[in-house]
This record gives C-alpha cells, structure tokens and sequence, in this order.
C-alpha cells in the first residue's frame, strides 16, 4: 500500500522502491526472533537487509533515469558545499552588534563539514542501528506482554559483542590516528575511523553492562546509579568514549581469563 500511494504522488518507480525498504528489515528481524538468535545478531542482520535493500532501490532508482553513479556523487557534493556556506555565512550578534561567524572562513568551514561528511557511513550506520534497537526492544517487550515470555532466550535479552569486534575497534582506532607526513589524515584513516564509530554501540552497551555488574556487587551501588545520570549529562562525550574503551578492553580481558582457565582444565 506504501509503495502505491508513494507512486501516487511521485510517478516514479525507481524513487518509491526506496518506500519498501522497511519490509525486508521487518522481516529479517521477525525470523531471527523466531529462530531464537542472540540480540546483536538479529539487530546486524536487520541492518544488513536495510544496507542491502536501500542499495537495490537506489540501482533501480538510477536505472529508472538513467543516471550513473555520478547521480550520487554529484548530490552529495551539491550538500556538502551548500552546507559549508551556509555555516560560513552563520553568525550571531553580540551585546554590542556586532556580528560574530560562527567560522571565520569558508576555508574552515568547508574543512568542518568535510570532516562531518568523512564519517557520514558510521552517523548513518549508528542512527539505523539505534532505531533497530529499538524495534527489537518493542518486539520482545510485546512478545512478554502477549504471554510468550518463555520463548524468549536469556541471548535474545542482552547485548555482548565478541572478543574479534574489541580487537578490531582498538586497531581501527590506532589506524585512525596515523597522518601523512603534512598531517593530513589518510584514506586508510577515514576508513578506520568509521569502523569503529560503527562498532562503538555495541561497545558502549558492553561497558556500561560491565559498569552495572560493579555497581550492583558494590553496597552504594545505590547512590551510584543516581549519579550516573548527572554524570552522564554533564561530561556526556568523555563517558561515552570511556565506557566504548572500557567495553572493548573487558571483551578482551573476559575473553582471556576464559581461554586461561580452559587451558588449566587440560
């Protein structure tokens, strides 16, 4: 019906397949429930079949007009120079009227957006899987209020990534800070950089997991939860980074420990 009703006001096939990207997700995301998959895997599958199905509307959107792949790339960099103006030409007055720019230069302001658009892939990667989250969440909460609770797996409930996904974040980390001999960051780098922003969620629902269990083993793990919310909101970027490494580093430590004590086993 979606699609129809798309088409009724655009007369565009090509542009209304981008309509039915949502069902293919939906989808993905009902059979790994039923099959009973962990959480992260069902959450990364849903995500794939919406990567996957916006890709296939968009071919079928350029092959409806007629338009490469330089459809794209010129769109794109239309944006990316309209928004470099238009931060450039951004001020505000101060007390004594006088204009204050937010950016000094077009320069710099083309150099912010670009940094912005550089990793454009890992924004667009963490606001889907932020929204699959919580559609997954909806999911498994009307799945308990319909009385099916017990077909719910503890694996379904939480959020633990694999020891691979924390060795992969502090090496793309590490590529991430590497420049060229002028200090400009390399292609290698951006790329780096979105691996593991993309990672990063998963990570910081780790460390924070992590952080609970400490909190509730301590006896003011009362009064701390209390604070984690004022401390959250105040120093909001630090604390996410902190819990993102400190996810990472637990990942790798958990995961040692346990390889240790199968070895002693044997």
């Amino acid at each position: 019906m979606s699609y129809f009703l798309s088409f009724a006001m655009t007369r565009d096939f090509g542009l209304t397949a981008i309509s039915l990207k949502v069902y293919p997700v939906i989808l993905v995301q009902g059979f790994m429930l039923r099959r009973r998959k962990d959480k992260l895997a069902t959450i990364y599958s849903a995500l794939a079949a919406s990567v996957a199905t916006l890709a296939l509307a968009l071919a079928v959107y350029m092959i409806g007009t007629n338009s490469g792949i330089s459809f794209i790339t010129d769109f794109i960099a239309q944006i990316r120079q309209q928004a470099a103006n238009a931060l450039a030409e951004y001020h505000v007055t101060d007390m004594f009227g006088e204009s204050v720019y937010l950016f000094d230069s077009l320069t710099n302001a083309q150099a912010y957006v670009d940094s912005l658009f550089n990793i454009l892939p890992a924004l667009i990667f963490i606001a889907m899987f932020l929204i699959i989250l919580l559609t997954y969440n909806y999911s498994v909460a009307l799945t308990q209020s319909m009385g099916y609770a017990q077909r719910l797996r503890s694996n379904m409930l939480i959020i633990k990534p694999g020891v691979s996904a924390a060795a992969v974040f502090f090496a793309a980390f590490a590529i991430s800070l590497t420049t060229d001999s002028t200090g400009n960051v390399l292609y290698p780098s951006t790329v780096a950089q979105n691996i593991y922003l993309i990672l990063s969620p998963s990570l910081f629902i780790a460390g924070m997991s992590f952080i609970m269990s400490l909190i509730k083993k301590s006896r003011r793990g009362f009064w701390i939860l209390i604070l984690i919310p004022i401390v959250l909101f105040s120093l909001y970027s630090i604390l996410i980074a902190a819990l993102v490494f400190i996810g990472a580093a637990y990942l790798i430590i958990d995961y040692a420990g346990k390889w240790a004590s199968a070895n002693e086993r044997k």
